[in-house]
């Protein structure tokens, strides 16, 4: 399986993350912001940033 890499979720790369971890893909996520880096790590999504 390969893995996607989401740079950037803002406005669009949020809902995105959340419609693959539904659909059990393997993502990494780049935010620029601590609130979204820890939001993301609480839905179990793996994040930079």
């Amino acid at each position: 399986m390969k893995t996607i890499a989401l740079i950037g979720c803002g406005w669009l790369g949020t809902p995105l993350s959340r419609t693959l971890k539904r659909q059990k893909a393997r993502l990494v996520a780049t935010t620029r912001s601590e609130a979204n880096l820890k939001r993301l790590c609480q839905e179990g999504v793996p994040a930079i940033r």
